[in-house]
């Protein structure tokens, strides 16, 4: 038994995603396509439990939620990461679905984040049979949670910052659902990563250019490495000086010139092609070119003694 389902949520995203969206813009950019896929059966049977009048799934049932052979997921057009964010509305012989935590308790936002995946949100709805339409109220609790599994993959901190005294309020941002530090943290959290990831992929170019001293380098390389270099610095400072998003963006930078100058062209030849290779491919070649011209120098050069003792 299916049931119609409609919503409105190409109207909710500018109303109640896109703050947050914008408060991280420093960090993570977002651009939102939104999909709808009626007749999607569950893989998982739902336990009816009468103290709580609603059918519900254990954690061990969360990993097989998803029904990847039967729900068509239609693909992005992204050439970034991708975040799937699920809004699932129960058949009425399933409804209200619950989820449950490890205590057996319902948990709360009736979400659940899919590692490497993104998320799901389920619907608490009767079990009427009649079309269903999510309107921007219904959507709240919906994009409530899909903001809870982001704030999660943007490993924003967990600490949430009560409004409740005028000091905290100046902090909080309430459109965005985010306190000021909170930003920050993600801005200094992933500025931190890029340093490091700078960092990695210049030792591991030094390593490669003193574990081949012949290797002739391209001035485009070696431009990119300073360049990336220049960067490190200019973000470590920045930081020093609290000057949070400015350090993000020329970590930013020295991190995609490192990652140029490590996987330029010129480069990768030699990671897939080292001496040891080309050794192994010239010598089975060369080897029998040269076994006969060295046979005929050494009997050469016996004939040439044995003439010569002759000779005197």
């Amino acid at each position: 038994m299916v049931r119609p389902a409609s919503w409105a949520m190409p109207s909710a995203v500018p109303l109640l995603l896109q703050p947050f969206f914008d408060a991280v813009a420093g960090v993570a950019q977002f651009t939102v396509d939104t999909q709808v896929l009626h007749f999607a059966p569950l893989s998982v049977s739902p336990r009816w439990v009468s103290s709580l009048s609603s059918y519900t799934l254990a954690p061990t049932s969360l990993p097989f939620f998803l029904n990847t052979n039967e729900w068509n997921l239609g693909p992005t057009q992204s050439t970034g990461p991708t975040l799937q964010m699920l809004l699932f509305v129960p058949a009425p012989q399933h409804s209200p679905l619950v989820l449950l935590d490890g205590s057996k308790q319902p948990i709360p936002s009736n979400a659940f984040a899919v590692e490497n995946w993104g998320g799901v949100y389920i619907h608490t709805v009767g079990n009427e049979t009649g079309p269903v339409h999510l309107g921007l109220e219904q959507l709240q609790p919906a994009c409530d949670a899909i903001l809870g599994l982001l704030c999660k993959a943007l490993s924003c901190p967990h600490m949430r910052l009560s409004p409740a005294s005028t000091a905290l309020k100046l902090l909080y941002d309430g459109a965005s659902t985010l306190a000021m530090w909170e930003v920050d943290a993600m801005v200094r959290r992933r500025g931190l990563a890029a340093l490091a990831g700078t960092r990695d992929k210049l030792v591991a170019l030094m390593d490669l250019v003193e574990g081949l001293p012949n290797v002739v380098v391209e001035d485009e390389v070696g431009e990119q490495a300073i360049a990336a270099i220049a960067n490190y610095h200019k973000a470590v400072l920045r930081l020093s000086e609290g000057r949070l998003r400015d350090a993000l963006g020329c970590a930013t930078r020295a991190h995609e010139l490192a990652t140029d100058a490590f996987h330029h062209p010129t480069m990768v030849s030699l990671l897939y092609f080292p001496d040891d290779h080309k050794l192994a491919v010239y010598v089975p070649l060369l080897l029998p070119m040269f076994v006969p011209l060295i046979s005929n120098f050494i009997r050469e050069g016996k004939l040439l003694r044995a003439s010569s003792k002759e000779t005197a």
